[in-house]
């Protein structure tokens, strides 16, 4: 109150000299000023929380209800292009695959089975970190070098068959027609009623090859028991010519029941002999 703006007047400067005295020799306690109180305001109206509030309750009702709807068409559909792919009905199997994808785009099964049809397809598929086009490359990497060891197969198979080995050129044509039947897309230019052919026809030559030889062997056994038989025939007339000049030489010395012995012996090895007989 000291510092009133009635001290400007001059006429009330006197007046006020003793009290601005002791205003200025007073303690600081005493001139201190009390602070003005804060201003009391009203409290805002409370707003509605989430768990009482009955149009948040509604609105998650409703997205609990789509989800649900969406996790049974999303089994659905896993489901029509599990079935799809199994009866190898690759395009409708697919899009089953596309349209599970459409609602749950981070599905882990719809994403490896739609990548999966689209391998077998032939189609790379390819997503934002380049994963299903890496998997691509090495299916892709893998059926090229399946495609080469097949037509390694297949020329060591032609190489035998020329050679007349057909055993072995069969088991070369086989293991190349198995690698393609597993592997379909391996080599899509290659063809398989081909290479059917080209094992039907080597059984046949095969089959041809073990007649001729079946009838080579025949004739060679004949022919071995034709010289074995003429040796036989040589042996036994070199025998009787040998007896039959023993007996003459015996006849010549009048010791004829030694020739005759010896006459006996030979009709025995040669019973069309004639001149033993006449003796």
């Amino acid at each position: 109150m000291c510092n009133s703006p009635r001290t400007r007047a001059p006429f009330a400067a006197l007046a006020f000299v003793p009290l601005l005295a002791a205003c200025t020799t007073s303690s600081p306690e005493s001139a201190a000023q009390p602070a003005p109180e804060p201003a009391v305001t009203d409290p805002a109206p409370s707003e509605p929380t989430p768990a009482t509030d009955p149009r948040f309750a509604a609105l998650q009702a409703r997205q609990n209800a789509l989800r649900e709807r969406q996790a049974v068409l999303l089994d659905r559909q896993l489901a029509l292009g599990t079935r799809l792919l199994e009866h190898g009905r690759l395009r409708e199997a697919l899009a089953a695959f596309r349209r599970a994808l459409d609602l749950a785009p981070d599905h882990g099964d719809a994403r490896r089975l739609h990548d999966l049809v689209l391998t077998l397809l032939g189609e790379p598929s390819s997503n934002s970190q380049g994963e299903t086009r890496a998997t691509w490359e090495t299916t892709r990497l893998r059926l090229q070098q399946m495609s080469l060891i097949a037509r390694q197969h297949l020329r060591r198979g032609h190489h035998h068959r020329l050679e007349g080995e057909f055993d072995r050129a069969l088991e070369e044509y086989r293991n190349a027609l198995l690698i393609f039947e597993v592997n379909p897309q391996a080599d899509a230019a290659f063809d398989v009623k081909q290479l059917k052919r080209a094992i039907a026809d080597c059984e046949r030559a095969r089959a041809a090859a073990l007649r001729r030889a079946e009838a080579r062997r025949i004739r060679e056994v004949a022919a071995l028991l034709r010289e074995e038989d003429a040796r036989d025939r040589r042996r036994a007339a070199a025998k009787i010519n040998t007896l039959w000049l023993e007996a003459n030489r015996l006849y010549d010395r009048g010791e004829y029941a030694a020739c005759e012995r010896l006459c006996r012996r030979i009709m025995e090895l040669d019973p069309a002999g004639g001149p033993a007989r006449r003796r």
